[in-house]
């Protein structure tokens, strides 16, 4: 029975790798800039058009898996994610791209509220952190491919490519997925009432802050998404495929961080880990706010490994302290609940840092305005990283 957990839960991961593999497509923004002819601000309509939509649907879907069976959802998803991806790649104009996205959005809103609770439910409770751990440690493999194999094809068949190259990874897991192995998370059935979200829980002490703690932590996070691609091919001078690898530099700090996180936070107690996850994101930032013309290669990967160590160990924390709350009948909306105040901070970042990052370029350049928002933005995973252990005392 351990192997067969053990394989599912790899195929569960593969699964959700076709979403999280999105990461190929923030290589791609200036190809898509150029290719539909946009501004730079533009490009985050390719953000919020996708994120907002799964991130509206997450807590629904969350609660329809806890409810009807997560295993479905998640096969839904994945076929819904395949033929979402190849009308991405098919896209004639900005409008249809976006539109596509929307529908992307629905499909990974699908696959993603049932991935953490499909990962948990094939192990006894007890191993809940350290599966976890593993979990996270798959999404950020995943997450550091993307700009990798993104960077790479875009340089070859441009745009189009961050998207169809993921169809097949769905339909592998689609076909290898065994829903009898992944049946639902053991426990009490949830309560009749359609709520999403238990208030009590919202009472508990520092449950509401921690979950402000995440949006706060991943909206500044964000920047390095939204703007490192175009100072990796402006002011780097790097080729897409090593402006990927580059990128990706981050997301290798996550597998570390999940690596050691998950065995760790069974130690230490969850808000300390997480504000010290989000300590590691600040000075990650504030080392960005320094990189100039001449900062070498092993600056620019030492500052995006720490920042992607600490954006994981506290999203791990964070996880942790969420599952840990919400009964394990709520296992589907913990899990969506922890992605979708992950999203709000994408979602709030997308939409105000590049229209305050265009202000600030036309005014001072693009290298000083670069600068200043990593180094402003810091302070927010800093006041989370001093006010978590306390707020969690209350």
């Amino acid at each position: 029975m351990a192997v067969r957990a053990q394989w599912q839960l790899a195929v569960v991961g593969l699964g959700t790798a076709a979403v999280q593999l999105d990461t190929a497509v923030n290589i791609g923004f200036p190809a898509i800039t150029r290719g539909f002819g946009l501004a730079t601000a533009e490009i985050r309509w390719v953000v919020i058009s996708y994120v907002l939509t799964y991130a509206s649907l997450l807590l629904a879907f969350g609660r329809l898996g806890d409810r009807l069976g997560h295993a479905r959802v998640f096969r839904v998803g994945l076929a819904w994610t395949a033929a979402a991806h190849l009308l991405c790649a098919a896209a004639a104009s900005f409008e249809a791209l976006l539109a596509a996205r929307v529908l992307q959005g629905v499909g990974a809103a699908l696959v993603l509220s049932g991935g953490p609770a499909l990962a948990t439910g094939l192990f006894d409770e007890a191993a809940r952190t350290r599966i976890l751990g593993s979990f996270a440690m798959m999404v950020g493999v995943a997450a550091t491919l993307g700009p990798w194999i993104g960077g790479a094809l875009v340089a070859h068949w441009d745009w189009p490519a961050v998207f169809w190259f993921r169809v097949p990874v769905a339909l592998l897991a689609l076909a290898l997925f065994r829903p009898g192995a992944a049946a639902a998370v053991a426990g009490p059935a949830p309560p009749p009432a359609r709520r999403l979200l238990d208030v009590l829980a919202l009472r508990a002490p520092g449950f509401l802050a921690v979950n402000v703690a995440s949006v706060v932590v991943n909206f500044a996070a964000f920047v390095v998404w939204l703007l490192v691609p175009y100072f990796l091919g402006r002011v780097a001078g790097l080729e897409p495929g090593l402006g990927g690898a580059v990128l990706s530099m981050g997301a290798v700090g996550g597998i570390l961080a999940s690596l050691a996180g998950g065995r760790a936070i069974g130690r230490v107690a969850p808000p300390r880990a997480a504000a010290f996850g989000a300590l590691l994101v600040a000075a990650g930032l504030l080392l960005g706010g320094a990189w100039g013309e001449r900062s070498g290669l092993a600056l620019l990967v030492a500052t995006l490994v720490l920042q992607g160590i600490g954006l994981a160990l506290f999203q791990l924390a964070y996880t942790d302290i969420v599952t840990a709350t919400l009964p394990r009948g709520d296992r589907g909306v913990a899990g969506s609940l922890t992605i979708l105040t992950r999203t709000m901070g994408t979602v709030g970042a997308a939409a105000l840092l590049l229209p305050l990052f265009e202000i600030l370029q036309a005014d001072i350049g693009f290298l000083p305005a670069f600068g200043a928002l990593f180094l402003g933005l810091s302070a927010l995973p800093l006041a989370a990283a001093i006010l978590l252990p306390w707020l969690a005392r209350r």
